[in-house]
């Protein structure tokens, strides 16, 4: 899926046929019923962000309904030619048509952004003047030259390891100092158990970091760092979270002709009729990529023109009522 930082995100780069559906179901005569509707009331019940697949030779509202033993949504002929459709502001938004037959579907399942925990653990007696640091660098792709932030104190006479410790556990977590003031630091929560490790938590989940120490903390206090199966690897960006579909549908909005994504000189989106978004932050998402190839007739007589072409649709995975276990279904996933 997207990725998305305080200072880049990765997008599809290409233009796709993207629906966005709310957390809610086509309930009209065609969905969930063993009676197809059609296309005609699916424009006059569908409510707003509601989804449905026409049949695109006879309109009919291709049913979600349980059928067969086992009862399951029977998909769709593979020849047949369907396509999606969504309610939004009023009008019905669709997909080129297709046939599953020409695509290749697949169905990407919600999972939870990760953020990266990572432990420094030390052990020994500090010698007073000598320095003590956590060197912290990020190292998500695209970030480079990596970015470092340096965490040390110097050991006065008297101070046990837990000194020491508790004053790196601090500077960490202190927002307002100088090493993290407008830093947007990678890691911004640690937590001294009380005896030989800090526990780093990332800031946001996908960025990965590196830890590092200073000489007298490798030679004085034997540090070593830990991480989550033994790489950085613990950190995930997650798929199908409401900060991806949100990025797709701004982006998919951009190549159906919405230029208001950056409004200039103090003009807001709404002043120029932006759509409606229906990316909700309290949902999580299935999506769906069927990957292709549409035609196009060539000027010359005899010719035909070929261009990748994909479709996705962010379903709701969650909330009472959504069209995940139909559209799974249809599509035969």
């Amino acid at each position: 899926m997207l990725n998305k930082s305080k200072y880049w995100k990765s997008l599809l780069g290409t233009f796709a046929d993207v629906l966005i559906a709310k957390q809610v179901d086509y309930a009209g005569t065609g969905a969930s019923t063993a009676i197809a509707g059609t296309l005609a009331d699916f424009v006059a019940n569908a409510a707003e962000g509601e989804f449905a697949f026409i049949n695109a030779n006879t309109n009919a509202v291709i049913s979600g309904a349980l059928s067969g033993t086992p009862a399951v949504v029977q998909p769709v002929g593979a020849t047949t030619w369907i396509y999606g459709a969504i309610k939004r502001d009023g009008n019905i938004e669709t997909t080129r048509r297709f046939r599953l037959a020409d695509y290749t579907a697949q169905r990407v399942v919600y999972a939870a952004p990760i953020k990266q925990v990572s432990t420094a653990t030390f052990s020994g007696a500090p010698v007073a003047g000598n320095y003590y640091s956590i060197k912290i660098m990020e190292t998500t792709p695209g970030y480079q030259p990596f970015p470092r932030w340096e965490y040390g104190y110097t050991a006065k006479t008297g101070d046990t390891l837990a000194t020491v410790l508790t004053k790196i556990t601090a500077l960490v977590n202190d927002s307002t100092n100088i090493i993290n003031k407008n830093t947007d630091p990678v890691v911004n929560t640690a937590v001294f158990n009380g005896t030989t490790m800090i526990t780093l938590t990332a800031t946001l989940a996908g960025p990965t970091f590196k830890i590092a120490f200073s000489i007298d903390a490798l030679n004085d206090l034997t540090a070593v760092a830990a991480y989550t199966g033994g790489t950085t690897a613990g950190a995930f960006w997650g798929n199908g979270t409401y900060d991806q579909v949100f990025e797709l549908e701004r982006e998919s909005d951009v190549y159906k002709g919405v230029t208001t994504q950056y409004p200039e000189q103090g003009a807001r989106p709404e002043d120029f009729g932006q759509p409606s978004q229906f990316a909700t932050s309290s949902a999580t998402y299935n999506v769906y990529i069927l990957t292709g190839v549409k035609t196009e007739n060539s000027p010359t007589p005899k010719e035909m023109h070929y261009q990748p072409h994909n479709i996705i649709l962010a379903i709701p995975s969650n909330g009472a009522a959504n069209a995940d276990a139909e559209v799974k279904g249809i599509l035969g996933l």
